[in-house]
């Protein structure tokens, strides 16, 4: 397919930030694109390393690539915001610096707004994948279906099951309606989603289109459950303000939101149990118990902290449950290793 230079009809954003290596791969992915006319928009945080040779090198060769270096850092969601702003094409995503889009993936998902001209995004799937490439989840594969979701609807099925906006296709027309929480860096992006698809029609296909990379220095990776609980809470108290969604609906994403908050504190507190911290697990535990009066599992939780303190036994068979439990779970995605390859 010949590359045309002109009149692109997609952005494709990518912030950055002191990783050129990373950088380098993912700018790679987007330039291989099948589908020509777009545009690679690199913002680079005063990253004041090579990142910009590596940009300039991409740029001397494929004039789609282009390069913005902020004169100081400005702090990530800044970035974003300032990205957003100066989108000029029709249709636009976001590709983070340590992850991958697969060659096809803005042809697929524009054929996905082909059949819903009206919709605000075309979220396909992402694959995450560890540094040593174990697959930990694809969340678009436990949707109930794939096609086109009402507004609203949309707003029901993603939570506990975002999209990765690494391989979603975005309107510029929502910038309009829907901004960034800069007050939540940790679920910015699943409260943007959120707020989209409440407002719009909203495609999904279950055809993986790219790579998330969860690394030991991704964001998400090193934040403490205080940070989540104030991300959660941010998540809930700005879909109250949804006007567009009625107040069944609001309920019943508050539970689900909760239940997101819940599923994490569990991961906080058996991360703790596997690591020996058995006196911050059972602060873990009491303190979400305490908050939120989810006794059953707060109790339990609470009970098995001061188990695997009190008989080290317990501990050991904890961590071989979780051992067979990821072994089942990599077996159920191993039709995915195909794209290894392309990692």
């Amino acid at each position: 397919m010949v590359t045309r230079v002109e009149d692109p009809l997609i952005t494709i954003i990518i912030p950055t930030y002191r990783r050129p290596e990373l950088l380098k791969r993912a700018i790679l992915s987007a330039v291989n694109q099948t589908y020509p006319l777009f545009q690679v928009q690199v913002y680079d945080n005063a990253s004041g390393d090579e990142t910009q040779d590596v940009v300039r090198e991409f740029s001397r060769k494929d004039p789609r690539v282009k390069y913005h270096c902020h004169p100081k850092n400005i702090g990530m969601i800044a970035n974003y915001e300032y990205a957003l702003k100066n989108v000029e094409t029709r249709f636009f995503s976001f590709l983070s610096d340590d992850d991958l889009i697969f060659p096809w993936f803005l042809e697929v998902a524009l054929q996905g707004m082909q059949t819903a001209p009206d919709a605000g995004f075309s979220a396909c799937s992402t694959i995450i994948m560890s540094e040593d490439k174990k697959i930990i989840r694809v969340p678009i594969d436990l949707w109930t279906r794939e096609g086109t979701f009402s507004p609203g609807l949309g707003v029901m099925e993603m939570i506990s099951k975002y999209p990765i906006p690494t391989c979603v296709l975005f309107d510029r027309k929502v910038i309009q309606d829907v901004s960034i929480d800069a007050e939540n860096p940790l679920t910015w992006d699943c409260d943007f989603l959120l707020h989209v698809a409440a407002r719009y029609p909203i495609i999904v296909t279950k055809r993986p289109c790219g790579i998330f990379l969860h690394h030991c220095l991704s964001y998400s990776k090193v934040q403490d459950f205080k940070n989540w609980e104030h991300a959660h809470s941010r998540l809930i108290k700005r879909i109250c303000l949804i006007d567009q969604l009625s107040d069944e609906i609001k309920e019943a994403a508050i539970q689900l939101i909760h239940n997101d908050l819940k599923v994490t504190n569990r991961a906080f507190v058996l991360q703790s149990l596997f690591d020996k911290k058995f006196t911050q697990a059972r602060e873990y535990a009491s303190s979400f118990r305490k908050n939120y009066g989810l006794c059953s599992t707060g109790f339990i939780l609470t009970a098995l902290s001061i188990l695997c303190s009190w008989f080290p036994p317990t501990f050991y068979f904890l961590y071989l449950l979780r051992k067979i439990k990821r072994a089942g779970n990599r077996n159920n995605l191993s039709s995915y290793k195909k794209y290894m390859d392309l990692f």
